[in-house]
């Protein structure tokens, strides 16, 4: 399973191939050869895009049709907030209704990069750690339909949408419900710190998500989850890391790191508006200080007791 596969496959050219080749080989080493095949079959089943000639990231995945008119319903993430972003990952569940049920019959991935590399090379390696972290924490049975329901798994996050059939025979679904975003994007900004640290720039710097990233480490690191995240990430089996977590305490500070997340990416939207994130940024600090590290302090208090 190695990186030659994916390049004829994908015949990039040969400055991308060779950072991709690096950031899939500091996958393999970083996540442990348990996950090996995951991430091979995760860059093999994804093209990687570049958004450049004055396109942002939101206009490169409206081109190459992999985003909907309702997307953003009910969503974290705007498309606002899209427009601004240096990367995505983006998947996509093809659903057709056939003898009155829904099947999938395909599932369309994508990344899309901003191209900043003469503006920072560390930066650009970074911000495809990032999003290649979505893709390969999200690439096991990340979909799956429960009746008129589709399911979709990307690491921790859960997300339901309703499917519906309109007048002219096609599969549209709605957002319904979302999860663990928070959460998720923390640990993986907390994983894009540790590969650029270990593998390619030892003085690395965060310059999104940082508080996001901040969060998940105290939480990783003082909780010893790492196995139980990583199991939850990869195979969607979150058993483990609720019950460590005391059940619902991990569902309260998933919750919370939500609420969190959301004020976050409110306070990158306004700014412009120096008055307004400031305000934001204060409403956040209040967040995390009263309301996440309760819970945080719940959870260390129990599992100390438990020990």
């Amino acid at each position: 399973m190695n990186y030659y596969r994916i390049q004829e496959k994908f015949n990039y050219p040969d400055d991308l191939a060779a950072i991709y080749q690096e950031v899939y080989e500091a996958f393999i080493k970083y996540y442990g050869p348990e996950h090996e095949e995951t991430i091979f079959n995760a860059f093999m089943s994804t093209k990687f895009h570049l958004s450049g000639n004055g396109k942002n990231v939101y206009e490169v995945l409206v081109e190459n049709g992999f985003l909907k008119e309702n997307e953003e319903e009910n969503a974290m993430v705007s498309f606002e907030d899209l427009k601004r972003s240096s990367g995505v990952h983006h998947a996509n569940a093809v659903v057709e209704y056939v003898n009155g049920e829904y099947k999938i019959v395909d599932i369309e991935r994508c990344i899309v990069i901003s191209d900043f590399r003469n503006y920072s090379l560390s930066q650009f390696f970074a911000t495809i750690i990032h999003e290649a972290g979505h893709l390969v924490k999200g690439h096991n049975d990340g979909f799956r339909i429960e009746g008129d329901k589709l399911h979709n798994r990307s690491g921790l996050i859960e997300s339901i949408y309703q499917l519906s059939v309109n007048e002219k025979g096609k599969v549209i679904d709605t957002l319904i419900s979302e999860k663990g975003v928070g959460l998720e994007e923390g640990i993986n900004t907390y994983d894009e710190e540790n590969i650029m640290k270990e593998f390619f720039d030892p003085d690395f710097k965060l310059s999104g998500y940082v508080t996001m990233g901040a969060l998940a480490r105290k939480i990783l690191d003082n909780f010893e989850i790492t196995h139980e995240v990583r199991e939850a990430q990869f195979n969607g089996n979150k058993e483990e890391i609720r019950e460590k977590l005391l059940n619902e305490k991990y569902d309260e500070l998933e919750h919370k790191m939500d609420e969190v997340y959301a004020l976050n990416l409110e306070m990158f939207a306004n700014i412009f508006d120096k008055e307004k994130m400031n305000e934001i940024a204060f409403n956040m600090r209040n967040k995390i200080s009263e309301e996440l590290f309760n819970v945080y302090d719940e959870i260390r208090d129990s599992v100390g007791k438990k020990k």
